[in-house]
């Protein structure tokens, strides 16, 4: 009569650690999308050809404050002169109902060929908002590795990338 006690006992005892083992597994297998969403933001990524090769910068906040974001983020990239440039997309996005889009603009920066300022690409990100948070940029050349630029709202955020 004990060994019956003791596994009905058991499993009493492994029916009551189910729900415990569900959730730590929910938590496992969300926890790394809840983390990343804080900064996720798709859609935010003007693409601009040079010389026919791609150059992606993408803008996070917390999507929370998005509310917060005035409804513009300047992007201006500077272009050395013999490089031919054209923007090839804005973005527009809404969240929580608030709508924010980019505006970039291309400038020349001067510098021929390989000497000062001949090589890079200048990128400066301005998002102005009501609250104060860390803006990051991800800057993409040619699809190659991401270059993270970071810096406080209200600010320009800036960078280069080399074009080489």
């Amino acid at each position: 009569m004990d060994i019956m006690k003791n596994r009905s006992r058991s499993f009493w005892v492994k029916l009551a650690a189910l729900p415990a083992a569900i959730t730590l597994l929910l938590v496992s297998v969300l926890a790394p999308a809840m983390a990343s969403a804080w900064y996720d933001w798709d859609g935010m990524d003007p693409v601009i050809k040079i010389d026919g090769k791609e150059l992606s910068i993408s803008v996070y906040w917390p999507p929370a404050l998005t509310c917060d974001v005035d409804d513009i983020i300047d992007i201006k990239v500077g272009v050395p002169n013999h490089r031919k440039a054209k923007l090839m997309s804005e973005s527009s996005l809404t969240i929580n109902g608030c709508t924010v889009t980019t505006a970039t603009k291309l400038n020349n920066k001067g510098g021929n060929g390989n000497g000062p300022g001949g090589s890079n690409a200048e990128i400066s990100v301005r998002l102005n908002s009501s609250v104060q948070f860390t803006v990051y940029v991800d800057v993409t050349w040619n699809g190659g590795p991401v270059q993270t630029i970071s810096g406080p709202a209200n600010s320009n955020v800036k960078g280069s990338v080399s074009l080489n």
